[in-house]
């Protein structure tokens, strides 16, 4: 298979699918397919990020290798979907220690931003809610924080806050 050639072609279900099946659940093509999420071409990464998510979830092992390059990329994002579809992957891994901090710090700074699309904005929540139960001090400040987005959010983004909220504050500090 052509990766490149693919993920330079329009998005659809069927490449989508097509990359899912070709790296399956080989270390070796996810790196080749990491390479073009990586990539300074727009269509390129964008297209990559989609099948990237997918592959994470079913194979959490194919993505930890790069989840320090994929914060550090979200200093200069080339597209909405490269946020996205990371904040994405976040909320389903067991982040390792030494970059919950930082990813913390990122993903409270985007639940915050109002400017931010509703999407990465939830995936958001996820994520914070996720690393604060392995450091419950941090529930107080978080929960504000929620309860000061809620009343702006969307009716899903509030859907999540709300549920979020609620399990925090069952939390024991």
């Amino acid at each position: 298979m052509n990766l490149g050639a693919i993920l330079k072609e329009k998005q659809s279900k069927e490449n989508r699918d097509a990359i899912i099946k070709y790296v399956g659940s080989s270390q070796e093509k996810m790196e080749e397919l990491m390479s073009f999420f990586f990539s300074d071409d727009l269509r390129t990464c964008q297209n990559a990020s989609w099948p990237m998510t997918y592959l994470a979830e079913k194979y959490q092992h194919l993505i930890h290798p790069y989840l320090k390059q994929m914060n550090e990329n979200l200093n200069h994002p080339h597209h909405d979907a490269v946020i996205r579809n990371t904040v994405r992957v976040w909320q389903f891994l067991d982040i390792p220690e030494e970059l919950q901090g930082p990813i913390y710090e990122r993903c409270f700074e985007y639940l915050a931003d109002y400017d931010r699309p509703v999407a990465v904005r939830a995936f958001s929540v996820a994520v914070l809610y996720n690393i604060t139960l392995k450091f419950p001090d941090l529930k107080h400040e978080l929960i504000e924080l929620m309860e000061d987005v809620y009343p702006h959010g969307s009716s899903g983004l509030k859907n999540r806050l709300k549920k979020a909220i609620l399990n925090l504050k069952k939390i024991k500090p």
